[in-house]
């Protein structure tokens, strides 16, 4: 192999600057965005923190809390048909069954935040400390029902059916989320 010391001509490995120039420019119209750092504004931790009017400074330093309450429920329910022939020690049996159930799900959250801001200014900003956190419960339950028919090879069928539910509830505390905030202002004041 000969390396052409000048433009990479000759069989080089090395690429010419017009071929690293396309390389580049492929690259650069490849990325379909630019990431920014705060998605528009919006908090990755809790969206909608952080929405319009972020910069807005508060009305007076101090002590403030906000309080957060977020319901949600949930059900779904759904059927089940099965047909299938199992073979139980070479007996060959024919499996018809159904399987009904349904589930009910309710989240009850409380989201407390006590926000200290400060007078002074820092860096021309207005400073911010907050910290949130987070109660709730959860509630679920789960009941289902399975019947069919089991026939075996010698023409007899023998009915079955079984019921079930499971209810489960947990309340506890969520993680302790730190906020610092500094807002700068260039708006008019009123």
């Amino acid at each position: 192999m000969t390396i052409n010391g000048s433009n990479g001509a000759c069989g080089s490995p090395f690429p010419s600057r017009a071929g690293l120039t396309a390389i580049a420019l492929a690259f650069l119209t490849a990325v379909p965005g630019i990431a920014l750092a705060d998605e528009g504004g919006v908090s990755f931790w809790i969206p909608g923190f952080f929405g319009s009017l972020a910069a807005v400074p508060a009305q007076a330093p101090g002590w403030s809390v906000t309080t957060i309450y977020y319901h949600d429920s949930v059900s779904a329910a759904g059927n089940v048909a099965l047909a299938r022939q199992f073979e139980i020690r070479n007996v060959p049996a024919n499996l018809t069954a159904s399987f009904t159930g349904n589930v009910n799900a309710s989240v009850n959250l409380e989201a407390m935040v006590p926000t200290y801001t400060f007078a002074t200014p820092v860096l021309g900003a207005q400073v911010s400390v907050a910290l949130l956190g987070l109660y709730g419960a959860n509630s679920t339950g789960l009941a289902g029902t399975l019947a069919g028919n089991l026939a075996g090879p010698l023409g007899g069928s023998v009915p079955f059916s079984r019921f079930d539910s499971i209810n489960s509830t947990i309340v506890g505390f969520g993680d302790l989320i730190p906020f610092y905030q500094m807002k700068w202002n260039a708006g008019v004041n009123n």
